[in-house]
């Protein structure tokens, strides 16, 4: 992968999702209305992830294989794990 995204954070606009500056990044309606509350989820979903995911990874990198963390060190991880986690998941 050659390109960068679009910078993060994302936003969720009932079936589409869009930069900060409102420019759409992707759509989840297939034009059928009887699933407009899925294309929302969708939509929701896409941008839990999206905006998620840097700070996951980095709970991730920080908790795994960090033998040299202090004790106070590795409770801040945990606490920026969980943070994220919740954010995340939010909802869910």
């Amino acid at each position: 992968m050659t390109s960068k995204h679009t910078a993060l954070p994302w936003e969720e606009h009932d079936y589409y999702v869009s930069d900060k500056d409102g420019n759409t990044i992707a759509l989840t309606d297939n034009g059928d209305p009887e699933k407009f509350e899925i294309h929302q989820a969708n939509a929701e979903f896409i941008v839990r992830a999206c905006n998620s995911h840097y700070d996951l990874l980095e709970a991730l990198k920080t908790l795994s294989g960090q033998e040299s963390l202090t004790y106070k060190e590795y409770n801040q991880a945990i606490i920026q794990a969980q943070q994220t986690l919740a954010k995340a998941t939010k909802g869910d």
